[in-house]
């Protein structure tokens, strides 16, 4: 007999500990075509789960949207998403006539991708005394979840154009625009073998437009007069001490800003683009240097090699550069103690 009522209870826990669910909790992306979209775009899913009771279906899209609540079982949903992302997405059935027991769960792990491209804007900063070269970043607000998805194209407004992966680029332009400036438009695109659901890649982009102004570091504002006027220092000291050691006139030279401030360098910062000769002549009228180069450097040495004495020099400027206030001349205190 005892062994009898052990067997019933045993079965009885048994039929209780495997008994099937009332509610079973699932659901599809309808149609299946829109797992991957750009934002704005409206998913639909399908509620394919099965329920013997009036309960309560709560949707949670993943994106920190506030959660859907529905009372009866809804076939479809629709939901909008709005930001870049990997998203999970969740149906839950809750018994809310049972202290909102949860019935059944459905959830499906990074089921949506949507790619934004929001660009807010970019930055650009020019080399050293404002030449020509300018090095143009993208904001660091863009933060996609797959940085490699987008393609950066730069317009620079100057007819040229370049695409790049990478979110900074370094652009050289052959002549200033300082009023207003050069119109540089960024576009961020999707690139083309990022397939959408919708099949819609080239529709998901984003550009913006900022007015760069484009200087040439050889002239500075006369605070008096307003006008453009060359900056050039004119102190060299030559005299092996580790400052001030050669005279520079260079398109592409790197020195800080600081250094050209103190008249630290004789420097002339154009383009790039033509060539420039240089005469230093003595006090005496007697020429004792020439070069004609893109980049000149002076170390304070005769033509022949020699080192030239302290002492007050003349230099005359020229290039073939347009714009001719570019051809200048003055003088140039040289110290050796």
């Amino acid at each position: 007999m005892k062994k009898i009522v052990s067997l019933l209870f045993i079965i009885s826990l048994g039929l209780r500990v495997f008994a099937q669910p009332s509610a079973l909790a699932n659901f599809v992306i309808k149609y299946d075509v829109a797992k991957i979209v750009c934002f704005q775009s409206t998913v639909e899913f399908e509620n394919t789960s099965t329920d013997s009771t009036i309960n309560t279906y709560v949707w949670d899209f993943g994106d920190g949207s506030k959660k859907d609540t529905v009372y009866s079982l809804t076939p479809n949903m629709k939901h909008t998403y709005l930001k870049d992302g990997k998203y999970s997405v969740s149906l839950t059935i809750i018994d809310t006539s049972n202290f909102d027991t949860v019935l059944a769960q459905k959830k499906r792990t990074d089921v949506i991708k949507i790619y934004r491209p929001n660009i807010v804007g970019f930055s650009n900063k020019s080399d050293d005394f404002e030449t020509f070269n300018v090095t143009f970043k993208n904001s660091e607000e863009f933060k996609p979840f797959d940085p490699t998805a987008w393609t950066f194209v730069w317009d620079f407004g100057d007819g040229y154009t370049e695409p790049t992966d990478s979110s900074s680029i370094f652009h050289h332009f052959k002549e200033k625009n300082f009023k207003p400036g050069y119109n540089v438009t960024l576009r961020v695109q999707l690139k083309d073998e990022i397939k959408l659901s919708n099949n819609k890649t080239a529709e998901c982009f984003d550009t913006v437009t900022i007015v760069v102004p484009v200087k040439d570091g050889f002239f500075k504002t006369d605070s008096a007069s307003n006008d453009l006027k060359p900056l050039i220092p004119n102190i060299f000291t030559p005299n092996g001490d580790g400052q001030n050691e050669e005279l520079i006139l260079s398109m592409s030279d790197t020195t800080t800003a600081s250094v050209i401030k103190g008249n630290d360098v004789f420097a002339f910062k154009t383009n790039g683009e033509q060539m420039f000769s240089i005469w230093i002549y003595n006090r005496w009228g007697q020429l004792v240097y020439k070069n004609e180069n893109k980049t000149i450097v002076w170390n304070g040495k005769s033509s022949s090699g020699d080192d030239l004495n302290s002492g007050v020099y003349y230099y005359v400027i020229e290039s073939n550069a347009s714009d001719k206030r570019h051809n200048t001349q003055g003088v140039i205190h040289l110290f050796r103690e």
